[in-house]
């Protein structure tokens, strides 16, 4: 549809609108541009083009400019009679008429309404509201979202202080507010469009105790002239409040509101006020979304063309809509019940779901508190114990790196790289064996039982020489206890025959073969290969050289062994007498950075358009290997017979693969459906005999639920 505007560089004509010039309409448009579609005027009864012509001359103009549909003709008699003058004295052609014609009968074929049937009126939503559809507008939020003036405020990193934000003219719980509390403390304010003295009072000194602080205009009028709706009282309010905070100014609105913020330091403008582009500007301002908008005019000190543009941090999945992802929308009705049974029955305080199809997050949930006492409530971005996860998501990623670098063989035997092990049964057998649990290892030794009896030499409350191996708060031994077990794995009885029999002990020693090939620690090896180039920044052993404590979830209090409450320092026993790193255990991290590196794994070793690992290496390790164990390397993977298994449900496919984790955890990709699944919890707290969780059977009913709402 081509406007009724002046362009006088293409046409200089006077009173000859773009929309009836042919040398816009035919010369630039068709020929210049090769445009092959139906071409539109504007309204003909519009006052643009309508006051210098006559009805019936102003349509035919039109026609002769090239439009093939003219809208809106004031007077449609007196245009056809124009018409056969024209064609009678050769000033048109029916060649060129019949053209027009031709082209728009081409284009309702095109639209099938040669074979039009009448759809019922009660269906037309469903019918004319598409997945593509609003997949397509949340692209166009993605890409709109503009960044006006930034001063250390975006990417909003902050989890230690609660943030206040504040909705004009909007809901109080919003699209805006939800999308943040993924990340943030949120604490939800509201406040009319024209607040009187008394609320913007009231407001004042709910915002006291807050520091940092979001105004998010929102359901604006669509006059500029009368301030979009919003009093001046408001506008000098949001600017006096933000003087003495940290905060910042979100408009899902026209541009021209930023007339009344010229002077702030953080302002971000998304345009429109819609759910999209409230979750769009959020995720900007979190970090999960590069800001790439500009300013299409200038409003005083911003100029056209203004617009920061930022960059993603950390790993995080982007988020969808679930319907667009092939997932019934209601998935989130399917989950929920068993999350709060969950809680209610005590399988666990809490805890972090989430699922993503296709790339995308389509369903997130942080539930619960991190114990029974319920003073923290869970949050998305909580670090949990992943326990046994940590034989997929490090020692068997460090060996597939290995692997393919030709490092290291499958068919190695542990004594190439143990040489302690000579002279044992140990010494001849093969990493591929252990790595699927048919080694004919023990499932583990409690190597903590000999501690009990001499605690008091055993252990020092403060480093001291040679004791200073951290096992848990103020709780430090010698560091020549590795050797004792190594020694206690190096004599320990094999198993007579070879058949699948899960064992910790050959992960314990795959930790020491990968840092004797790569000459450093195993925790700084995944770091430095995965971890960090990943943007993975709360995915590490030993968390508490990292982060407060506050942030990581509790497992059990432990009445027995360390005899305290272990909050950021290992479950597994065996791992603890190893200072926090073991090849079995000893990974902390929460569901969003989990769901990245398993996600790495599903996009065959990419992410972001870095490779990590190659795809046949990854088709090697999760592929199930022989008759003798479900496993793939390192990998765990579905029985043929998925009624033998209680840890996944009948309907994930034979190619999915994942882990399971003691302290009550799991994660499982579906290659045929593109799914990723993370599943994270304490089930293990207040103590290790919780089996609730386990019982109740409840990670494989929820990711029951996610196959049963993939749309066939």
């Amino acid at each position: 549809m081509v406007a009724h505007i002046s362009i006088p560089i293409y046409d200089n004509r006077p009173n000859r609108a773009a929309s009836i010039s042919n040398k816009v309409v035919t010369d630039l448009l068709k020929k210049d541009l090769g445009f092959t579609g139906l071409v539109f005027t504007d309204a003909l009864n519009m006052k643009g083009v309508s006051k210098y012509y006559k009805p019936g001359e102003l349509d035919l103009i039109a026609f002769e400019a090239g439009n093939d549909i003219l809208l809106f003709p004031e007077d449609v008699p007196t245009a056809v009679n124009k018409f056969k003058k024209a064609i009678q004295t050769n000033r048109i052609s029916v060649k060129s008429l019949n053209d027009r014609v031709r082209r728009i009968l081409t284009w309702k074929k095109w639209a099938g309404l040669d074979k039009y049937k009448a759809q019922p009126i009660n269906k037309l939503d469903s019918l004319l509201h598409l997945p593509q559809a609003d997949k397509l507008i949340q692209n166009i939020a993605d890409q709109s979202v503009c960044l006006v003036n930034n001063y250390n405020f975006v990417p909003f990193t902050n989890t230690s202080n609660k943030l206040a934000i504040v909705t004009i003219g909007g809901q109080k719980e919003n699209a805006f507010v939800q999308e943040m509390r993924q990340n943030v403390n949120v604490v939800p304010f509201q406040i009319k469009k024209k607040p009187s003295s008394t609320d913007i009072a009231n407001l004042r000194r709910q915002l006291v105790k807050y520091k940092e602080v979001i105004f998010s205009f929102q359901k604006p009028s669509i006059w500029s002239t009368k301030s979009f709706g919003y009093n001046s009282s408001l506008f000098s309010a949001v600017r006096s409040i933000l003087v003495k905070k940290k905060g910042m100014v979100v408009a899902f609105s026209n541009p021209y509101i930023l007339k009344n913020f010229q002077n702030e330091k953080n302002l971000l403008v998304a345009f429109e006020d819609g759910d999209e582009f409230q979750k769009a500007a959020a995720k900007v301002i979190l970090g999960n979304l590069a800001s790439k908008g500009r300013l299409p005019v200038s409003i005083g000190r911003f100029k056209e063309g203004v617009g920061i543009q930022t960059t993603v941090l950390g790993a995080y999945l982007p988020s969808s809509i679930p319907e667009k992802e092939g997932v019934n929308n209601g998935i989130g009705n399917l989950i929920e019940p068993l999350l709060v049974d969950l809680v209610e029955q005590k399988a666990a305080p809490g805890g972090q779901v989430l699922v993503a199809k296709n790339g995308k997050v389509i369903y997130q949930r942080a539930f619960g508190y991190h114990t029974y006492e319920k003073k923290r409530a869970v949050r998305t971005d909580d670090i949990y114990d992943l326990a046994s996860i940590t034989k997929v998501a490090a020692t068997t990623l460090a060996i597939m790196k290995l692997h393919e670098q030709n490092k290291i063989s499958l068919d190695d035997h542990l004594g190439k790289y143990l040489p302690y092990l000579k002279g044992s049964d140990k010494f001849n057998i093969n990493i591929k064996d252990v790595m699927l649990h048919q080694a004919r290892l023990k499932s583990w030794i409690p190597f903590y039982l000999e501690t009990l009896d001499t605690r008091d030499s055993f252990f020092r409350k403060t480093p001291t020489g040679s004791k200073c191996v951290l096992v848990a708060d103020s709780m430090y031994t010698d560091s020549s206890y590795k050797t004792s077990i190594l020694e206690q794995i190096k004599v320990s009885p094999l198993y007579p025959r070879k058949k699948y029999k899960y064992s910790v002990l050959g992960f314990i020693l795959l930790r020491f073969i990968v840092e004797g090939i790569v000459n450093e620690p195993l925790e700084k090896y995944v770091e430095n290969e995965f971890y960090g180039p990943l943007g993975l920044t709360h995915t590490t052993f030993k968390p508490l050289d990292k982060y407060n404590g506050n942030d990581i979830v509790p497992t059990e209090d432990d009445t027995l062994f360390r005899k305290q409450l272990l909050k950021g320092y290992v479950h597994d026993p065996a791992c603890a007498l190893l200072g926090g790193v073991a090849g079995h255990a000893g990974l902390f991290s929460n569901a969003q950075e989990l769901a990245v590196l398993f996600q790495m794994l599903l996009n065959g070793g990419e992410y972001k358009g870095v490779r990590y690992l190659e795809k046949s290496t990854i088709d090697l390790f999760t592929a199930k290997h022989g008759y003798k164990s479900r496993r793939g390397i390192g990998f765990d993977k579905r029985e043929n017979n998925p009624s033998n298994y209680m840890n996944l449900t009948k309907e994930v496919s034979l190619l999915a693969f994942g882990h399971t984790g003691f302290t009550g955890t799991c994660v499982w990709v579906d290659p045929k459906h593109d799914l990723v699944y993370v599943f994270l919890s304490n089930r293990i707290h207040p103590n290790q005999e919780n089996k609730t969780l386990i019982k109740g059977n409840y990670r494989t009913e929820i990711q029951r639920k996610i196959y049963e709402s993939l749309i066939p």
